[in-house]
């Protein structure tokens, strides 16, 4: 049985069994379930208020169907949805605010001396994100964000539109 099934097996069958009768705590409880039995300890769960908690917004959390970037030490990375976002265009320039501590990527010609290739074509001729390269850029933006080199840092973007033009502004930290 894998450890994910037996841990929601255990889980369930404390809360189940909490409700039709009382358990001692670190106490063994045992309970067939099909042709297995599970053993389950019963442990005391602390209670949470929740009152002033507020809800996190699911985008923020998972990478599907929204704009991202990836920072590791030495490469950065945006997610295809950020190349689509901004029309599958090939080139981008990347502005840094560190005062505000945001990073903001804006279609530009492939011609302008700052043009960075962030997408390129794949063997089935679709749009997919090319890896940035630049350990001392990464170096320099780990400092200025205050996060450790080691990590890896990946940020929800926001498409916003500027000038009648899309861009996409990430924000580091608050």
């Amino acid at each position: 049985m894998s450890s994910k099934l037996y841990q929601f097996l255990k889980i369930h069958y404390i809360v189940k069994s909490q409700k039709e009768c009382e358990l001692k705590l670190n106490d063994e409880y045992t309970k067939l379930v099909g042709k297995a039995t599970v053993t389950c300890v019963a442990y005391k769960i602390k209670r949470i208020a929740v009152e002033n908690s507020g809800v996190s917004r699911q985008k923020l959390i998972t990478g599907k169907d929204n704009p991202m970037v990836t920072f590791k030490h030495g490469s950065v990375v945006f997610n295809v949805h950020a190349v689509r976002a901004l029309n599958e265009c090939e080139h981008i320039n990347i502005l840094i605010n560190h005062e505000k501590k945001s990073m903001i990527a804006r279609p530009c010609a492939d011609n302008d001396r700052n043009a960075l290739q962030w997408s390129k074509l794949d063997k089935r001729g679709k749009v997919a994100p090319r890896t940035l390269s630049g350990k001392y850029f990464t170096s320099m933006l780990f400092y200025d964000m205050d996060w450790k080199l080691k990590d890896i840092v990946k940020i929800p973007g926001e498409v916003v539109k500027c000038n009648d033009r899309k861009i996409l502004v990430f924000h580091g930290s608050s």
